[in-house]
């Protein structure tokens, strides 16, 4: 559904002479995220303000897309199913920011999903090859947002901020199984 709207709009542009037939991979991924986002938005963000974890929530997904737009990852066969994904991924956020607690294991197991996110990060998309200059750009970007991350996740832990050092967990937990699962 997500595709063929994407599609038609593209196709749209591209009758009224508005783009050129070498950028049409290019818009109809754009618009694709576009629309992915909103739903993501519209599907999650009202039960998170009724849950109370609004501003949780926003800096999860602020996170995560920063993350994310420079470490790669996973990516899905279609985009409903990235969609479905990216919800389920948000109410397991919510879940475990309801339980959130500091201890070692959860420390622990950040130092751990950081590590993999140095280790791994990027991995390209096969729609979307990186130049290696690229490449050493997003690796040095993954590396200043994981330090600024993990600055946050320290006050936060020090000023007993729990949902919020949830929200930095979550994001980076998820990006390192992201860039794991990936083949």
């Amino acid at each position: 559904m997500i595709e063929q709207i994407s599609n038609k709009i593209t196709n749209l542009l591209l009758q009224a002479e508005l783009l050129e037939e070498t950028a049409i991979p290019t818009f109809k991924y754009c618009f694709e995220v576009v629309f992915m986002l909103f739903l993501f938005l519209f599907l999650t963000f009202p039960v998170a303000y009724i849950l109370g974890f609004f501003l949780p929530s926003l800096l999860f997904v602020i996170l995560f897309l920063l993350l994310r737009s420079v470490a790669g990852g996973f990516h899905a066969k279609n985009p409903e199913l990235c969609l479905l994904l990216s919800v389920g991924s948000f109410f397991l956020f919510l879940f475990v920011c309801n339980f959130y607690t500091s201890n070692y294991f959860t420390i622990i197991i950040y130092g751990i999903a950081c590590l993999i996110i140095l280790v791994k990060a990027p991995i390209e998309a096969k729609n979307y090859p990186l130049a290696r200059h690229k490449k050493e750009r997003h690796k040095k970007q993954c590396k200043i947002l994981l330090v600024a991350f993990s600055l946050i996740y320290a006050y936060c832990h020090i000023y007993k901020m729990y949902s919020f050092a949830s929200s930095i967990f979550m994001a980076v937990l998820s990006i390192s199984i992201a860039l794991l699962i990936t083949k």
